[in-house]
């Protein structure tokens, strides 16, 4: 699996990257300058564009899980999981 690590600051899941070669556009934001600062150390990264990439790209990263483990979690309420044992014994 893809995504955010320092040798890809730019921190995209593979299924939401564009062609290198595809311009991107740019975007003018009011960013707070002690949470850039603190971002920056903290990811060991230099840039703002890339800070805020990898910030957003984990941002995305963890709601994905978040939506999985909600998945799973209709799934088991559902009674989706009956052939299951529980955890440490057998029936």
């Amino acid at each position: 699996m893809g995504g955010m690590t320092r040798e890809n600051p730019s921190g995209r899941p593979e299924d939401l990257s564009v062609p290198v070669s595809a311009p991107l556009p740019k975007t003018v934001t009011d960013v707070d300058d002690a949470l850039l600062a603190e971002a920056q150390l903290r990811l060991g990264l230099v840039t703002e564009s890339d800070t805020v990439n990898l910030a957003l790209a984990g941002l995305i990263t963890e709601q994905r899980r978040l939506d999985a483990v909600e998945s799973e979690l209709r799934r088991y309420r559902n009674g989706q999981f009956t052939s299951l044992h529980p955890a440490g014994g057998r029936p």
